[in-house]
């Protein structure tokens, strides 16, 4: 069992951190499901997708099986009768896939908010730093793991 917990951490390890003798850290793939039926909410999914492209510590993928995290996004309007297209209000949720024979999602954490039309770029931003950070706290643990088995 400690075998296998230990072979899981070096694998993580290997998919989100620096290669041995590379200065450059392997990018973190990332998919995105977004349930996003106002016009905002599509705008923030979309800048979403192409802040994680323009990353230099992500790749976007395609499918949900081919990621590591796993953001889900749901969007409303929240005066879609007086004022559509004004705002959004969003829900997006940080998951992970696990290393077992059959994967499952792991939560991480989650954000809810609201987004203007003029506030798009930022949010998306915002957003994408939360994925970011998650693979970021991801590698510092499973670095610890790794040095504390290596240190018996």
């Amino acid at each position: 069992m400690k075998l296998k917990i230990v072979s899981a951490a070096f694998s993580f390890a290997l998919l989100i951190s620096p290669a041995l003798g590379q200065e450059q850290p392997a990018r973190a793939s990332v998919y995105i499901h977004s349930s996003a039926d106002d016009s905002i909410g599509r705008d923030l999914a979309y800048k979403i997708r192409e802040t994680v492209r323009r990353s230099a510590g992500m790749t976007l993928a395609d499918r949900a099986n081919d990621a590591r995290f796993i953001l889900r996004l749901v969007t409303l309007d929240p005066d879609s009768k007086n004022s559509p297209g004004i705002s959004t209000v969003y829900s997006a949720v940080y998951t992970m896939q696990t290393f077992h024979d059959s994967p499952v999602e792991m939560y991480l954490t989650n954000v809810v908010g609201t987004c203007g039309r003029s506030r798009v770029d930022f949010c998306a931003r915002s957003i994408t730093a939360e994925i970011d950070e998650q693979a970021i706290n991801l590698r510092r643990m499973l670095k610890n793991v790794l040095e504390s088995q290596n240190n018996r």
